[in-house]
């Protein structure tokens, strides 16, 4: 008799649990390719039933290490800037045991749907563009119940999360407003979007600039959402409180764009009348009209920092909490170059 064969036939679940250290009920997933069992720990379990010898008892679809997914997630108000990102992230993308998945999660979605089709997969790490405040509670419960290594962009107060990348928020706010200044304005509002990561993000460094100056008459933060009959509700109530009002930082370019269209149309002129500055990069704009003064930080840059960052991840390399500050620039265009 084959005493290799023999070997084989003798080797148990219960035998593979003792050498790895593991439930048997653990083990006996793992060998199933169950979703909730952690991709660390199917690598562990099935390469130590080969080295035991029960390999001829794994369905041959295991007997290679199966390629895991890299999950990126995008939400309403990032679809349109995340191209560049997203294009970025796959050429970067060299190692052939992942496969990079694109999930959007629309508004309108059941989060726990979502997360829950996710928990069928083998999910090998997860980089998030998530910007709903709502949808990050899902994501925090998910990732820590699978342990699915957690990359995250804008965001910074996720306690599971690996990496955190964000531009450089209070040094791009304070180029914007200086730059305001020198163009004469003195009535200034921040437009930005409600329950939104980045938006919280922006708030916080135009209370903490505007607290190092005083050459503004008033200062003003408005709400809205990415309607343009919210924004037109808005921003009417808040000029007539404050007809002075003569600039505005919009949180991402289609607000800037609905803006300029609802000042375009009530006959005010951009930019001799009102300025508005955009913080965000969407390549849209570099080929539309009209052109908006825009805070810009660099999502292929993003992109090539995330997947390596989630591949750190994955192999355990010391990355856990790390801050990544990415660089941003003003690019000055037409909607503000109105002479002081």
């Amino acid at each position: 008799m084959n005493k290799r064969t023999n070997k084989k036939k003798n080797v148990t679940v219960n035998d593979i649990a003792k050498t790895v250290g593991m439930s048997a009920s653990t083990v006996s997933r793992a060998l199933a390719n169950h979703p909730k069992i952690s991709k660390k720990s199917k690598e562990i379990i099935w390469k130590a039933a080969k080295k035991m010898g029960y390999l001829s008892n794994i369905p041959a679809y295991l007997q290679n290490i199966q390629t895991g997914i890299i999950i990126i997630l995008i939400d309403d108000s990032q679809i349109y800037a995340a191209r560049q990102f997203i294009q970025s992230a796959q050429q970067y993308m060299q190692d052939d045991k992942y496969q990079m998945l694109i999930k959007y999660i629309n508004t309108n979605d059941n989060i726990d749907t979502v997360f829950n089709a996710l928990s069928k997969l083998d999910i090998a790490g997860m980089i998030s563009l998530l910007n709903n405040q709502d949808n990050y509670k899902q994501l925090i419960v998910f990732t820590k119940e699978y342990n699915i290594p957690l990359v995250v962009m804008h965001h910074t107060n996720i306690d599971n999360a690996y990496t955190y990348i964000i531009p450089d928020y209070h040094n791009g706010m304070s180029m914007m407003l200086n730059h305001l200044t020198k163009r004469a304005a003195k009535d200034i509002v921040l437009i930005n979007l409600e329950n939104s990561i980045l938006a919280d993000n922006l708030e916080k460094a135009f209370i903490e600039v505007l607290r190092q100056t005083n050459k503004f008459d008033s200062k003003q933060i408005v709400y809205t959402d990415n309607t343009y009959k919210m924004l037109k509700f808005n921003i009417e109530q808040a000029l007539e409180e404050n007809p002075k009002i003569d600039a505005f930082i919009t949180s991402n370019y289609q607000i800037a764009l609905q803006l300029h269209y609802l000042l375009r149309a009530k006959n005010y002129n951009i930019p001799d009348d009102f300025l508005i500055c955009n913080f965000g990069n969407e390549d849209a704009g570099e080929f539309s009209l009209p052109k908006i003064t825009n805070l810009h930080y660099s999502y292929t840059e993003m992109g090539k920092t995330a997947v390596k960052s989630i591949m750190d991840a994955i192999n355990q390399k010391n990355t856990q909490n790390k801050l990544i500050v990415e660089q941003v620039k003003l690019i000055i265009k037409s909607s503000t170059m109105r002479m002081s």
